[in-house]
C-alpha cells in the first residue's frame, strides 16, 4: 500500500463519492493509517485511527474500512451480540496472528467463535506472490515452488490454518477466489507496480440502516 497515495486529497474525495454512492455516510465510517502489524483497536469512533491494521465495533451506525493492495481485507462479524471488525492482513499479520487474534477479542466481547462470519476479499495468491528461495518468509509462512525457480507464499492456507484453529467453522469462512497480482487492470497491485504510483483499494464492512431498523 502507498502511504501516500493514500493520504492525498484526491484519494480521500474518491472514497467520499463511493461511500456516498453505496449509501454510506463518510462521516460514519472509521478507517486505519496501517502499518503492518497485529495491533487491534476498539472503536466507536469514525476517525482515522494512527497505527493499527485491525478495527472492532460493537457501534451498529460504524463502518469499518481498509487501504489494501495485495494484502487481505479481512471482516468479522458476529449478529447476537452484534460486533464487526475488519482487518489489514500482509505476510507480517500472518506471521504475528493478526487473523486468530481478531477472533480472540470477538470472543473477549461475548461472541461464539463457531458463529462468527468471515470474508475476505482479493489480496495476491501464491502463484504470483513470488520471492526468491533465499527469502526468509518462506520458513513462516506456507509456499509452492514456482517454475521459475522461486517461493510463491501462500497467504491463503496460513489464513484459514489461524481462522479455523480460533474456532470458525470452515462453512463460515469466505476468502475470495481473486488475485491482485492476476488482475492488475482491475485491482491496485504493489507487487506488480511496485516502481510505480501503483495506489490503493478500499474496501468497507456495515450493516445498513433498514438492518438496524429491523
Amino acid at each position: 500500500m502507498s502511504p501516500a497515495f493514500e493520504d492525498t486529497k484526491q484519494t480521500q474525495t474518491n472514497r467520499e463519492r463511493f461511500f456516498k454512492k453505496n449509501g454510506i455516510d463518510p462521516k460514519r465510517v472509521a478507517s486505519m493509517k496501517q502499518i503492518h502489524s497485529a495491533l487491534i483497536i476498539e472503536t466507536t469512533d469514525p476517525i482515522r485511527h494512527i497505527g493499527c491494521d485491525g478495527l472492532i465495533t460493537t457501534d451498529k451506525t460504524v463502518w469499518l474500512a481498509v487501504a489494501h493492495a495485495d494484502c487481505m481485507p479481512l471482516f468479522l462479524y458476529s449478529e447476537h451480540p452484534y460486533v464487526l471488525g475488519a482487518a489489514h492482513v500482509g505476510w507480517k499479520g500472518l506471521v504475528s496472528h493478526l487473523p486468530y487474534k481478531m477472533v480472540g477479542q470477538f470472543v473477549k466481547k461475548g461472541a461464539t467463535a463457531e458463529r462468527i462470519i468471515v470474508e475476505g476479499g482479493p489480496f495476491i495468491c501464491e502463484q504470483h506472490y513470488d520471492v526468491d528461495i533465499t527469502d526468509k518468509r518462506k520458513d513462516a509462512l506456507p509456499h509452492i515452488t514456482l517454475e521459475s525457480g522461486k517461493i510463491g507464499l501462500d497467504m491463503r492456507t496460513e489464513m484459514l490454518r489461524q481462522l479455523q484453529e480460533a474456532g470458525i467453522k470452515p462453512g463460515n469462512i469466505h476468502l475470495s477466489a481473486e488475485c491482485t497480482a492476476e488482475f492488475p487492470g482491475r485491482y491496485s497491485s504493489y507487487h506488480v507496480h511496485q516502481a510505480a504510483r501503483h495506489g490503493a483499494m478500499v474496501s468497507v464492512g456495515g450493516i445498513q440502516k433498514e438492518r438496524i431498523d429491523e
